[in-house]
C-alpha cells in the first residue's frame, strides 16, 4: 500500500517557494531569450512581447522581488553581465528554498533539476 508522507508546513512552504522561483526562472529565461536569441533559434519572433507592449506577470513579479532587476529590464539586458546577473538572482532564490531541507538525495535531485532547467536555450 502506498502512503503519502506527512510534511510540516515549513516543508510545504519551502517546496511552494522552490516551485514558484523555478517557474519564475523559466519565464525569465524565456523573456531573456526574447532579447538575445534570433527567431530561428527561439521558434517565435524575437522581441515579440516587447513589440506588443506586453509586460508579462512573471517579469513584473521578478522586478518586485528583486529590485536590482528593474534597472536591468529597463535597459533590456543591454549591458555586459545583465543576463547572467538576472539569471543568477533567480537561481539563488530557488536554491535558497531548498537549502532549508536537510541534505538528502531528494534535495540533490531537486537542485540538479533546477540547474539543468536554467540551462535551456530555446
Amino acid at each position: 500500500m502506498l502512503t503519502v508522507p506527512t510534511l510540516s508546513q515549513r516543508h510545504i512552504d519551502n517546496m511552494y517557494e522552490f516551485g514558484k522561483h523555478l517557474g519564475m526562472a523559466f519565464q525569465l529565461i524565456d523573456d531573456v531569450l526574447d532579447f538575445v536569441t534570433d527567431e530561428a533559434n527561439l521558434g517565435k519572433p524575437s522581441g515579440a512581447d516587447l513589440q506588443m507592449g506586453l509586460a508579462t506577470g512573471p517579469v513584473l513579479f521578478a522586478a518586485q522581488r528583486y529590485p536590482e532587476l528593474n534597472a536591468i529590464m529597463l535597459r533590456q539586458f543591454s549591458l555586459d553581465g545583465d543576463t547572467e546577473r538576472a539569471l543568477e538572482l533567480v537561481k539563488q532564490a530557488a536554491q535558497r528554498c531548498l537549502f532549508q531541507f536537510r541534505d538528502s538525495l531528494s534535495r540533490k535531485a531537486l537542485l540538479h533539476v533546477a540547474a539543468n532547467f536554467l540551462q535551456r536555450d530555446r
